[in-house]
């Protein structure tokens, strides 16, 4: 299951006033997360990804990622598995001029034993049951 959002964040955006944005995911294990930082960034706007109210990436707690032109790809196992099924980008943005816009993709895989019916599955028995 794949998954992307994007955040943009508003120019001569403070650090202790920053942009929130929910990215709901699915039920399974988060296996990939990739953040493209668009050339222009020039390492100013900054982003960090949290699960409920721990920070999850990156994992130095109070640091964030920032800078210019690049692709930083994780891969890790993290269990999606008790509700809601979200994750929060979180960003600031020290440029006085320009907005900056993260695009991050999440890629789950379903894990036997964690409960999880295929989307097309849970329709059909939605259907069956109405």
């Amino acid at each position: 299951m794949n998954y992307r959002a994007s955040l943009t964040i508003p120019a001569n955006t403070p650090a202790t006033s920053p942009v929130e944005q929910e990215v709901q995911l699915g039920h399974g294990m988060l296996t990939t997360t990739r953040i493209r930082l668009p050339a222009g960034h020039a390492g100013l706007a900054h982003l960090r990804i949290y699960r409920w109210e721990h920070q999850l990436y990156p994992t130095s707690a109070d640091r964030d990622y920032a800078g210019d032109d690049e692709v930083i790809e994780i891969e890790d196992q993290v269990p999606i598995d008790e509700p809601p099924y979200t994750l929060t980008l979180w960003g600031y943005n020290t440029d006085d001029t320009y907005a900056h816009t993260f695009e991050v993709s999440f890629t789950l895989r379903p894990e036997a034993g964690l409960g999880l019916v295929p989307l097309a599955v849970s329709r059909v028995l939605a259907e069956l049951q109405e």
